[in-house]
Order: structure tokens, then C-alpha cells, then sequence
């Protein structure tokens, strides 16, 4: 009990994340909560009256509490949602010019710019309106696409496109992504119906941090840096990754380290300390201190925004300026309530949909997880050794980081570093000196000879960073894939974890009792998840492909059937797939079927002419339909799938086949699709991949 009254704020937090999760999810009990907030509220200012009553009803009280911050996160979640504005753009269908302000760095991709606008006036039938609302704006690259920064205005005239689910499973939501934001459209203005407003940038911070950014990323550049290693430095110091390969970023991931790419708690860690120490000068007198005080706190939040204000470099700058403040006021506060002070803080000043944000959930999990079981795990070994200890504390904050992230990273990502504590015991002391590396770089840009000196030692030191993670990513096994838990087993597991370290220091039974029926509850939910996996029999058409492609899967067995020309797509389809569902690619066998002969048994697919059988699944491929092509057929496929041209109602009728898939890429198929008198299961695999239990 004295642990909870000593972290109020923490307390509170769990009733104020429930509701905005029953906001996200659409629960629409505002009027049911409105009604029970009116009898609570009565209830308890009718028995406060009677003070005998008062200490009876505590416990009344606290729920009331948790009630009133369920509503504060519900109606927090309401108040930031512009969806729901009347002046939200995507309510006016009619608009003929945008005029908006673009509030992120360019992203330049494959031939286009994207920016992140926000859109404040439109044009609609010869009126100008003000109206809100984020949104996506991909731009052709050009000469013009240079010049465009956060703080500048453009105007555009395009067509507002909602943004899409994934058409495949196991895909990356960019939708999700994008509400994380609060974006819900796109546009794509062609060249010629858009310009700037203005030469110049409207004053914000954001513009100011990306204008001292660009800068820092040239003085690296001048250094001599180049190449992986510029890429990763400016990763690692300023948070800009927008040039790091595929390659790259697979290791990094691949050894548990990708974390250190991304500007995060560590990173500010750093720079907290470093500060501190070149100003410990300052604490000898106490008009000195309010200086430092507020030096350290404008320097934390400044190399927020250079770095984008990501939400993990938000938690660590919020952190930090509650623990310097508290220390000069003298107070010594619990970290837990700190850092439920710092989500609270940083939903209220936000946005309370960034407690969806993956970057926040593994910052707050990370710190929790060192700041709770880091201490515990170090007293296990004392080495009286300086080397010794050092890196056994490096291990044991590693292990107590990965302890309470390890759950939720496999919910998002499917996969497990197995070599994380080699990596973490290389790698972040190599990364430590390459971000003090880079900031003396800066400092120094104006020494022409010693700023080209430590950009060649950064280089040599980023080229070793980079293959030692590459061979520690190449080693076998070093990456466990294809594991997926579902929400009701991350909750399980994070139980498990917190009453096996009470049960550890309490040694009480009840806290042994408890460890053991969550085991029990897991395990039993992973038998449940692994027999339904067993006994799963499906037929994913995938979208996305120029010819047909179906992945079969019987139990943890499965076929790619595909054409040959989309083999690479097919198999990162799959892959996605297989990672999602547990379905290990080590059983996949890959089928060319325009490659597989007349009357052909390969790999347990058995072939005839466009006929293809797997187990029991009866599948008919067409290339062209002709009139000839379905006389004497007395067979009905379990799938018709329909590739090229159109046919008559005359083939149409003769189809028998328990469901049709019109590859919709023309325009004959998709009318069809649509407006097919069959009584079939029409499909049209443009709009997302077909699955089908067998």
C-alpha cells in the first residue's frame, strides 16, 4: 500500500489510458457515462455530508477518481479529434483550391516529395472558408520540390484521396500510421497546379529546428563524411535517417539495436549528462543554479525539436525537466510517478492518441523495466572489478529493457533479436562515442583542420559500427521470426512478469498463487492459438501482383503459387503473412505454375493444362476465356480465378465454380464484379487480397 500512495499520478494513469482506448475503438457510451457521472457525482455529495460516512465510503471515493479520469481521457481523446470539427476539410467535397502550411520535413521517395500540410483555408465556389485538418501531399519531384520546408504556405488544387487500408495481410498499416497523426487523406497534385505563397518561411520552431538541421547535416558532410557512415551519423546525432538503406536498417533491427537509429531516451540521456557535468560549476552558488536550471531544461527541449520531437524524445525531455526541477526545489520524487506525471503531462499538451504511438509505448516500457528490475538483477552479481562490473551493468540494464519490451515488440513486429546482449554490449558503447563525436563536430565546424580530422576518425568509427552490427546481424539464428502474440497474451505475459519479481522479493504465497494461474492462462491460450493454427486450412489470394498469386497453408505447411515474373513479390507477401500468422517460411515450398507441364505432380501440387490441384482444392486459372473452354466440363472448381479479356453471357452461365475472382484490372471485369447477375461470390482482388477457409 505505501508503494501506491506514493505515486498518485501513476495511479491515476491506468483509468485515464482506458478511456482514450474506448474513444479509438468507437465505444459510443458518452451519453450512458454522462448519465452515471450525474448519479456518482450525487451519491457521493449527498454521504460526503455526513462525515461518520466519510471514511466508509474511501474506497467509493477512489473509484469516483478513476471514473472522473476515465472521462477526462475519453473527452481529451473527443476535444483532439478534428475529424469531427464542422470545419474539417475532408466535410467539404467541392473545393476547388487548398491553401495550407507544411509542418514536417520533406520525405523524398521513388520519384516523389511527400510533406505533411496543414490545410487552414480552401476555395469553394468563389468563397474562401477557414477549415482544419492535417493531411498527406505527394508532390512529382522537380526543381521546386527543393525549396519546400516546414513553415511555408502552398496552394494546390487536387482531389482529396482517403487514405487505404493494407490490401494484404500482415502489411504495414500506413493508415494507422497516419491516424497516429491525425491524417485520414492524401493528396497528389500534378506539376503545374501548385506553388508557394511565399520565398519565405512563417516563424515556428519547427521551421527554425529544420533550417539548424539542414545546416548540421552539411557541416558533416564538408567533414568528409559520406556514404553509410553520414547516413547512420546523422541518424545517431539529429535524428534524420531518411538515407539509410534497407540493408542497414535490417541489421540494426536484426541485433536489437534499431533503437539507436531513432533519436530516443538514450540519446537524451547523453546529452543530459554531458551538459551536466561541463555545468556542475554552476551548482556552487545559488544564483548560479536558476541559470543552469533553466540552460539545461531550454538545451533538452531544443534537441527535442532539432530532432523532430519524436515521441520518445518528448517522454525523455518531459522526464528530465520534472526530475531538475523537483531537484531544485529539493525534493526527491518517486520515478514511477514521474513518469506517470510525464504521459499525463504529455497527452494534456499533445495529443492523447500518442499513447497508441509504438515509439512512446517501448520508451515508457523501456524506462519502467530498467528503473524497476534493473537495481534487482545488478545485486545478483557484485564485482569488485571495474571492467567486470561495467559490463555487467551494461547486461543487466539490456536484459531488464528487453524484459518489459519484448512482449509488445512481438505483438507490432513478429520477431526476437536472440543476440541482443552481444549487440547492446558492442554497439552502444560504440554509438555512445560516435553521437559525442558528432556534437564536438559541430561545435568545432568553424576549425576547418579539426573538423575534417574528426569527421575521418567518425568515419572509421561508423564503418566499425556498421559491420560489427552487420556480422552479429549475418550470424545464424541470430533472429528469431514468425512469433505473434495477440493482445490478450501481451497483457498475460506483462502479469507473469510483475507478480514473478513481487513473488521474488515478497515471497509471499498469494503472489506465487497469482504468478501461477497467469502461467496457467498463457499457456493455455497459446495451446488454444497453436491448435487452431495446426488445424487451419486457407487460400490467400494476394492484391498487389500482375498475375495470379495464392498461398496455400495447411496447418504449418504452405505452397506460394504464383507466376514466375512475380517472385519476388509474392514471396515478401508471404514472408509478411508468415510473420504475422507463426507460419514458418522454412515449410514453404514456391510453385511457378506457367512453368509446370501438361498432366505434372510437383511439390504436392498436381497440374493439368490451367487445372492445378492442392490436397483436396480444386483451382481453375484463366488466361482467355473462349466459348470451347467449358464444354464437357462436369467438374465444379472450389475456386474460378479470371485473368484476361472479357467473355459473353453465354460463358457466363456455363461457369460452375463455388467462388469467382475478377482480376478488375480492366474495365469489362470490374462492371462484371459489379454487376454480375450470377449468384456467386464476385471479387474484385484490387481492393484486398481474398482469404478463403478451404
Amino acid at each position: 500500500m505505501y508503494f501506491f500512495s506514493s505515486v498518485p499520478f501513476l495511479r491515476i494513469l491506468p483509468a485515464f489510458c482506458l478511456g482514450i482506448i474506448f474513444y479509438d475503438y468507437d465505444f459510443k457510451i458518452y451519453l450512458l457515462i454522462t448519465f452515471i457521472t450525474f448519479l456518482v457525482s450525487c451519491f457521493i455529495l449527498f454521504f460526503s455530508i455526513r462525515q461518520e460516512l466519510i471514511y466508509r465510503l474511501r474506497y467509493a471515493f477512489g473509484l469516483y477518481i478513476q471514473f472522473v479520469f476515465f472521462l477526462s481521457g475519453y473527452f481529451l481523446m473527443w476535444a483532439n479529434d478534428s475529424g469531427i470539427s464542422e470545419n474539417y476539410f475532408g466535410n467539404f467535397k467541392n473545393t476547388e483550391l487548398y491553401v495550407a502550411e507544411i509542418i514536417s520535413a520533406p520525405v523524398v521517395k521513388n520519384g516523389t516529395c511527400r510533406v505533411s500540410i496543414k490545410i487552414n483555408s480552401i476555395l469553394e465556389k468563389t468563397k474562401w472558408k477557414s477549415v482544419s485538418g492535417n493531411a498527406y501531399v505527394y508532390f512529382k519531384e522537380d526543381k521546386q520540390t527543393t525549396i519546400l520546408s516546414p513553415g511555408r504556405e502552398v496552394v494546390f488544387s487536387a482531389s482529396p484521396t482517403e487514405i487505404a487500408p493494407p490490401k494484404n495481410p500482415g502489411q504495414f498499416n500506413f493508415q494507422r500510421f497516419s491516424s497516429l497523426h491525425r491524417i485520414h487523406y492524401q493528396f497528389y497534385p500534378k506539376i503545374g497546379n501548385w506553388s508557394l505563397l511565399s520565398e519565405k518561411n512563417s516563424f515556428s520552431l519547427k521551421a527554425i529546428a529544420y533550417t539548424l538541421r539542414e545546416s548540421f547535416l552539411q557541416v558533416y558532410k564538408d567533414a568528409g563524411l559520406s556514404g553509410n557512415e553520414y547516413a547512420v551519423l546523422s541518424a545517431l546525432v539529429l535524428g534524420y535517417d531518411d538515407e539509410i538503406d534497407n540493408e542497414t536498417m535490417k541489421a540494426f533491427s536484426a541485433t536489437g539495436t534499431l533503437h539507436i537509429l531513432s533519436v530516443s531516451g538514450m540519446h537524451v540521456g547523453l546529452l543530459f549528462s554531458a551538459l551536466s557535468v561541463l555545468l556542475v560549476f554552476l551548482e556552487r552558488r545559488k544564483s548560479t543554479r536558476i541559470f543552469r536550471l533553466i540552460f539545461l531544461i531550454l538545451a533538452l527541449w531544443f534537441y527535442a525539436f532539432l530532432t523532430g520531437l519524436s515521441p520518445s524524445v518528448i517522454r525523455s525531455a518531459m522526464m528530465f525537466t520534472f526530475i531538475l526541477v523537483g531537484r531544485s526545489m529539493n525534493r526527491s520524487s518517486n520515478i514511477f510517478n514521474t513518469l506517470g506525471l510525464t504521459a499525463l503531462c504529455i497527452f494534456l499538451l499533445f495529443d492523447p492518441i500518442l499513447f497508441f504511438d509504438i515509439g512512446m509505448q517501448l520508451s515508457f516500457l523501456a524506462v519502467g523495466g530498467i528503473v524497476f528490475l534493473y537495481p534487482k538483477l545488478y545485486r545478483i552479481y557484485l564485482s569488485r572489478n571495474y571492467f567486470v562490473d561495467k559490463v555487467w551493468s551494461l547486461t543487466a540494464i539490456s536484459i531488464s529493457a528487453q524484459l518489459t519490451t519484448f512482449a509488445i515488440s512481438i505483438y507490432y513486429f513478429h520477431q526476437f533479436p536472440n543476440y541482443f546482449i552481444l549487440a547492446n554490449l558492442v554497439i552502444i558503447p560504440l554509438s555512445t562515442f560516435a553521437i559525442f563525436g558528432g556534437v564536438i563536430l559541430l561545435c568545432i565546424q568553424f576549425f576547418d583542420s579539426a573538423a575534417v580530422f574528426i569527421g575521418w576518425v567518425l568515419q572509421k568509427l561508423i564503418f566499425l559500427l556498421n559491420y560489427i552490427t552487420q556480422f552479429i546481424a549475418d550470424i545464424p539464428g541470430s533472429v528469431w521470426n514468425g512469433l505473434t502474440f495477440n493482445t490478450i497474451e501481451v497483457i498475460l505475459l506483462y502479469f507473469i512478469l510483475i507478480f514473478a519479481v513481487v513473488w521474488y522479493e515478497k515471497k509471499l504465497v498469494v503472489y506465487l498463487n497469482l504468478l501461477l494461474l497467469f502461467i496457467f492462462l498463457t499457456v493455455t491460450s497459446f495451446s488454444i492459438n497453436t491448435l487452431n493454427r495446426l488445424n487451419a486450412k486457407k487460400l490467400i489470394v494476394y492484391s498487389g501482383t500482375n498475375h495470379f498469386c495464392g498461398h496455400f497453408t495447411f496447418g504449418l505447411d504452405s505452397w506460394i503459387l504464383c507466376h514466375s515474373t512475380d517472385s519476388l513479390k509474392a514471396i515478401q507477401l508471404s514472408n509478411n503473412y508468415c510473420n504475422y500468422t507463426g507460419i514458418p517460411a522454412s515449410r514453404r515450398t514456391i510453385v511457378f505454375y506457367d512453368s509446370l507441364k501438361s498432366e505434372i505432380e510437383h511439390a504436392g501440387i498436381y497440374s493439368h493444362r490451367n487445372f492445378i490441384l492442392v490436397e483436396n482444392f480444386k483451382l481453375l486459372i484463366i488466361d482467355s476465356l473462349t466459348p470451347n473452354y467449358f464444354a464437357g466440363l462436369n467438374w465444379k472448381p472450389d475456386l474460378l480465378y479470371l485473368e484476361k479479356k472479357f467473355f459473353n453471357k453465354e460463358q457466363e452461365a456455363s461457369i460452375h465454380a463455388a467462388y469467382v475472382i475478377y482480376d478488375g484490372r480492366k474495365k469489362d471485369f470490374f462492371y462484371l464484379a459489379k454487376k454480375g447477375k450470377l449468384n456467386k461470390s464476385y471479387m474484385d482482388i484490387r481492393k484486398g487480397a481474398g482469404i478463403f477457409n478451404l
